[in-house]
């Protein structure tokens, strides 16, 4: 399960609305997230991708634990941020086979997007 999920229904009732102005700053993420639910998900119901959702949502100053779940996935998000937060993945296998830490992150009809300035570490559980 994601532990902070952005969601909107963009689709049939619209009963909730866009984010438009939203920081995630100075948290500790340890162990969330699973397979298909990334620690951070921002994933509106809309059928049509052409037209962003969500804007400005800024997440920074965070400190990721984990075990190798996606840290974010975001789709028909604007202005989106991801920028100097601390990643460290506590790895069972080989550094060699370590995804990339851009790989980590999943976007979806987003634009202006800025993922920089972001430290990655990992930790060692043989």
């Amino acid at each position: 399960m994601s532990a902070i999920l952005v969601a909107a229904d963009a689709s049939s009732w619209y009963e909730s609305g866009a984010v438009t102005d939203m920081s995630i700053l100075d948290n500790r993420f340890v162990n969330c997230g699973s397979p298909g639910h990334s620690v951070i998900r921002i994933a509106p119901e809309n059928k049509h991708h052409h037209a962003s959702v969500h804007r400005n949502i800024r997440i920074t100053g965070n400190r990721f634990e984990t075990t190798g779940e996606d840290w974010l996935m975001a789709r028909s998000t604007e202005g989106l941020i991801f920028k100097n937060n601390v990643i460290r993945m506590q790895e069972k296998y080989d550094r060699e086979g370590n995804v990339p830490l851009d790989e980590r992150v999943k976007l979806e009809a987003c634009i202006g997007v800025d993922i920089l300035c972001n430290d990655l570490k990992y930790d060692d559980l043989n």
